[in-house]
């Protein structure tokens, strides 16, 4: 009997390695840490719950309006030091792995990457490498420390590119290392370092359409763990924040509409098709487009009736209030004229006396 709890006690504590069994929303891998679940059908695959458990929710993904301006930046510490630059490490040696992305992003979904080191020589060095969502790491890659330019992925110019699947990702890896400091790496050191999907967008210098990273909430909200949805801030909203908002919803006298739209508008109006406008905000920048009769950011301003200017100068036709002789009141859409001019829309010249 005592034999049969002891068993029972011990798998027990073999299947609960991994906190609150991560919660049901996701599996445990042989290092003890939860692998979310992601969400089903999203282009970009991001991980539908978060946490070290997986009981947090995860929010809608969107283009952030922010450039990323640093394409080749060391990946951010995941260790408990802030003032290392290696990513999450697990070992008895020396921290030594960088890792970086060449102004890539190429990545289509959010990235786990766990590396391991095999074995450990005077000059070369193997390790495995497998994403968080495979139970297999890898074939063994040998990096060589000689001290010269035959260096392989121990710098940064002989860097690892790590293909998932054989595709580019944009996400390399190295140890720095020389032959005085090796040693100091021991097999059975593990590193894990997580990156951020860009959705396959890549940076391109000096086109700011490119590397609008994709971020929850699209950068402009907060995410409520609890139940996944984003708490936009002010001049932002939609399910992931992703778009502007329309300043008090254009009144009741105008539609709120994007740029690709505006541009759409001009095309028709000009009847000239090669109007188009395709930036990254061509579908998240919006704006108001008023009724006739009304104009100002939110339609809230009437419009005053205009004409041709008496005394022959730019009028209605170029945009003039009051046909360019008047100042319009917004409030009630009346015309006050100048001294000498008079009518609805100051079009008439008073007669010189």
């Amino acid at each position: 009997m005592f034999r049969f709890l002891l068993f029972a006690a011990l798998a027990f504590v073999t299947y609960a390695a991994c906190p609150n069994q991560c919660s049901g929303h996701g599996w445990c891998d042989e290092n003890e840490r939860c692998v979310c679940f992601r969400a089903p059908g999203t282009a970009n695959q991001n991980a539908a719950y978060a946490g070290a458990d997986c009981s947090q929710r995860v929010c809608p993904y969107g283009r952030s309006h922010d450039i990323i301006s640093d394409s080749v930046a060391e990946l951010l510490p995941q260790s408990v030091d802030p003032d290392n630059k290696y990513v999450g490490f697990d070992g008895t040696g020396t921290p030594s792995l960088q890792a970086f992305l060449n102004g890539g992003f190429l990545l289509k979904k959010n990235l786990g990457v766990d590396l391991r080191v095999v074995s450990v020589a005077s000059q070369t060095l193997k390790f495995q490498w497998k994403t968080n969502l495979q139970k297999n790491y890898y074939a063994e890659v040998t990096a060589v420390v000689n001290g010269d330019s035959d260096a392989l992925y121990t710098t940064r110019t002989s860097a690892f590119h790590v293909k998932p699947d054989g595709l580019d990702s944009g996400l390399y890896v190295y140890f720095d290392l020389d032959t005085s400091s090796i040693s100091a790496v021991k097999a059975g050191d593990s590193y894990f370092l997580n990156v951020s999907a860009n959705d396959g967008m890549s940076l391109v210098a000096g086109d700011s359409n490119t590397a609008h990273q994709y971020l929850e909430c699209s950068g402009r909200g907060v995410c409520d763990r609890t139940n996944g949805m984003c708490g936009c801030v002010a001049g932002y909203t939609g399910d992931a924040c992703q778009r502007t908002s329309c300043p008090n919803d254009c009144s009741g006298n105008g539609v709120c509409q994007n740029q690709a739209y505006f541009v759409q508008d001009v095309a028709t109006a000009t009847e000239d098709v090669s109007f188009s406008y395709s930036g990254f905000d061509a579908t998240s920048a919006y704006g108001c487009k008023c009724d006739i009769g009304f104009r100002g950011a939110d339609c809230s301003q009437r419009e005053c009736p205009s004409g041709s200017d008496p005394m022959k100068g730019a009028g209605g036709l170029d945009g003039m209030d009051c046909s360019g002789r008047g100042l319009c009141d917004y409030a009630k859409g009346t015309c006050k004229c100048f001294k000498g001019f008079f009518g609805e829309r100051c079009e008439e010249l008073s007669t010189l006396v």
